[in-house]
């Protein structure tokens, strides 16, 4: 639980923030339109619009470039560290559980462990198969909690 619920909250956090980045570059784009536009009348052909706004717009641009590689680096950091325990909390756990419900973990584990293109609209489809996935992770849970309670010889 402890790391789908992480892996869930880091990829809200970097989708979160890569559309917060996109949507101030979107805004700065339409200012520096603006800007060129104000300078230069309504003489400005398309190509010098386009010429002006692209120097203007080149140092966010790069700074965005910058934050975009920064906070996917920081995601892969965190999700190599989330990989590693559900890996381990599942190697641990096939031990003391039935064939049949190791084999449920580990098909959700992998299923959710699926690369994906690491871009918004794909971290975006990714955060929502892991929100679609809770009510199956719930359930695996409560399988876990009774085989437990067997295994303490409480049931």
């Amino acid at each position: 639980m402890e790391v789908y619920f992480a892996a869930k909250n880091e990829l809200y956090y970097i989708t979160s923030t890569l559309e917060t980045l996109l949507a101030v570059l979107n805004q700065l784009s339409a200012q520096a339109d603006a800007i060129v536009r104000l300078q230069n009348g309504p003489e400005v052909t398309d190509k010098q619009l386009a010429e002006q706004k692209q120097r203007l717009m080149q140092p966010f641009q790069e700074f965005n470039n910058q934050q975009v590689t920064l906070r996917w680096n920081l995601y892969e950091q965190k999700s190599k560290e989330n990989h590693t325990k559900a890996e381990l909390h599942i190697m641990n756990l096939q031990r003391l559980v039935p064939d049949v419900l190791h084999h449920s973990l580990l098909s959700v584990f992998e299923r959710l462990s699926q690369p994906f293109v690491w871009d918004l609209p794909h971290g975006k489809e990714k955060l929502t198969l892991l929100e679609e996935a809770l009510p199956e992770i719930m359930a695996l849970r409560e399988r876990l909690m009774s085989q437990m309670e067997v295994k303490l010889g409480r049931s």
